[in-house]
């Protein structure tokens, strides 16, 4: 892997703390609401002052209501319109990686639909932000398999975009979908972002990493394999789980040198 984050959990307070201790860096979900900064007008140099120190950081993008394929190009223009407020923001948070959903489901749209509205869409986006120096990282939700990302991600063929897999999702939100292990098996070359969280093999649970159904250290091994440039974030922790049971995870397996003794 290239770098190891924990989300921050909105709890940038009570996180970055942790993230210090362990030598890893934060993935921001403060900012994935885009009525937070109309409403907190000083919350970028607060975030800043927050996790000072801490040296690496990506950042969840919007995602709630978005869509890149559906018809309604008024909701298509809404999208566009949040991820290039997401590029300020990331921006002004001094970051480039930003996660955002691709946000399929069945039955949302036609499939040939969803491609095309999609394909153009990004294409749209790529021109616009030619000139900046961020990436976005395409997350699975709802996907059965990883094919409508991958043909996103090589038609756009830019390094700018590639896809995030989250292995939850791919193991625990979708029935009869592919398992995550096979995900990075198929489409590891794409993989630059991962969320890490494992659960019952029936709900989006966010358990700790050993705690789950999903085999992650197999995941882990392949993804060194398979995706070596790879971010790993970590997400579970606050408020139900303590991310530290899953960093202690990773150094038991030889990914982080020490544990966090004491924090």
């Amino acid at each position: 892997m290239r770098h190891i984050v924990i989300s921050d959990c909105e709890r940038p307070e009570q996180t970055a703390p942790i993230a210090r201790a362990y030598g890893v860096g934060l993935e921001c979900t403060t900012f994935y609401d885009p009525n937070f900064l109309p409403e907190h007008p000083g919350g970028i140099e607060d975030y800043l002052r927050t996790t000072e120190g801490i040296s690496f950081k990506t950042m969840h993008g919007p995602f709630a209501g978005l869509s890149t394929g559906v018809r309604d190009r008024q909701i298509r223009a809404v999208t566009m319109g949040r991820y290039l407020e997401a590029c300020s923001t990331a921006q002004a948070l001094g970051l480039r990686d930003i996660v955002i959903h691709n946000n399929y489901y069945d039955y949302c749209a036609p499939r040939d639909v969803w491609r095309q509205n999609t394909r153009d869409f990004f294409r749209e986006l790529l021109e616009r932000i030619q000139d900046r120096d961020v990436c976005f990282h395409l997350e699975n939700t709802l996907e059965r398999d990883g094919e409508l990302i991958a043909e996103v991600v090589s038609t756009a063929a830019s390094p700018k975009l590639d896809m995030c897999l989250d292995v939850g999702h791919a193991q625990g939100m979708v029935r009869d979908g592919l398992p995550a292990l096979d995900w990075v098996e198929r489409y590891g070359g794409m993989i630059g972002h991962v969320h890490l969280h494992n659960n019952c093999g029936l709900r989006d649970d966010h358990n700790n990493l050993a705690d789950g159904v999903i085999p992650m250290a197999e995941v882990l091994q392949a993804l060194e394999d398979r995706a070596p440039e790879a971010i790993w974030c970590i997400e579970c922790g606050l408020p139900r789980y303590d991310v530290r049971a899953s960093l202690d995870y990773l150094a038991s397996l030889g990914y982080l040198k020490t544990k966090g003794a004491g924090i």
